[in-house]
């Protein structure tokens, strides 16, 4: 009878905990303003950021003496770390500290590393060149590749091991890819048999092509995914018009935005990007647009002019300058969580706790 009982505590409190988990992303920002605090990494010499990991750590691209270097931000003291040695330009970095970059800002003579354990290895398909386009948690590394024939397809590498081709559509030439989730799923652009630009899903060593939400004849690209399988990107705004707007395509279903270049989707579905200008860093969830200046936790302290990237927590690494224009350079933006958030977590806890006490008397 313990062991049953045991046995029912023990899915009962696991199932509570799924419950708690998934009304806690859902309501953490249902119908209420986002919130930003920033954390600044502008120093005397301009930084430039790159991607931001799932605990909040960023990597970029600073000045040692006049010899660009790059840089790893350390924790919360608001400062960075230079150079790692043998990098010129990191761009990414996951939570068990391994990093992805370029090793030349001279594209296309650049070749993309992955560093992990003091040991830098190179990525490429055998030809001259490549470019990075993301990493995860879990180290595998995806991006763009000239081939030994000269043409430029997607890369998948796990853990610094060979980078694996991730091929073409049919009758297309090219491929690229931007973004992975933690799964491994990686999205990006490929050629279609008429030459144009498609936004893709690479998964399960396929190819899945999403077109664009207008006409087969118009261009798409994907620039992210998300953990739920999420993807933002831009897209030919019509037939007619050769300008772009965002999307949001969420299995099979597009949603356009009026914001352009879509740069990321964090786990809650909000998608970073810029306004119409490609002047201003902004954002949009459910179904409301706001600039990333006028929601942090001090309006307009800073002038948010640029955003890299978001993480699936919604940390979000941007380029920007102080009210007074004595600081520029990289920093990092962190959601500010909200009232009901805090609530929903202390009453999950307190119920977390009783049935502990229950399953330990009753044992």
């Amino acid at each position: 009878m313990n062991v049953l009982w045991r046995m029912l505590m023990k899915l009962w409190t696991t199932t509570i905990g799924a419950l708690l988990m998934a009304a806690f992303a859902a309501s953490a920002h249902a119908g209420t303003v986002p919130k930003y605090t920033v954390q600044s990494f502008a120093t005397s010499t301009s930084t430039t950021p790159g991607r931001v990991s799932s605990n909040g750590q960023m990597v970029g691209l600073t000045y040692v003496g006049s010899n660009l270097a790059a840089f790893i931000t350390s924790g919360n003291s608001s400062a960075i770390t230079p150079p790692i040695n043998g990098v010129v330009y990191a761009q990414a970095i996951n939570a068990s500290g391994q990093i992805a970059g370029n090793s030349s800002l001279n594209y296309p003579g650049s070749q993309v590393y992955f560093a992990s354990g003091g040991t830098i290895t190179a990525l490429g398909l055998g030809g001259g060149y490549s470019a990075l386009g993301n990493m995860n948690d879990s180290g595998v590394v995806v991006g763009s590749a000239q081939t030994a024939s000269g043409e430029v397809h997607a890369f998948y590498s796990s853990n610094g091991g060979a980078a694996q081709d991730l091929g073409t559509l049919s009758g297309g030439t090219s491929s690229y890819a931007y973004g992975v989730n933690a799964a491994g799923d990686a999205v990006g652009q490929a050629t279609a048999a008429n030459g144009v630009g498609h936004a893709v899903i690479y998964k399960n060593n396929s190819i899945i092509d999403i077109g664009g939400a207008y006409s087969d004849s118009g261009w798409s690209s994907a620039h992210d995914i998300n953990s739920s399988g999420q993807v933002a990107g831009t897209m030919q705004y019509d037939r007619s018009f050769n300008g772009s707007v965002s999307f949001v395509w969420d299995n099979g279903n597009y949603q356009v935005l009026s914001m352009y270049g879509a740069v990321g989707i964090d786990d809650s579905g909000t998608v970073v990007g810029y306004n119409e200008f490609g002047t201003t860093g902004m954002i949009w969830r459910d179904g409301s647009y706001y600039y990333l200046q006028d929601v942090l936790a001090t309006p307009n302290s800073w002038s948010i002019l640029s955003v890299e990237d978001v993480n699936g927590a919604g940390q979000i690494s941007a380029w920007g300058c102080n009210a007074a224009g004595s600081q520029c350079g990289a920093i990092l933006l962190t959601p500010v969580p909200e009232p009901e958030t805090y609530a929903m977590l202390l009453g999950g806890l307190a119920l977390c706790g009783l049935l502990a006490r229950r399953r330990k008397l009753a044992a």
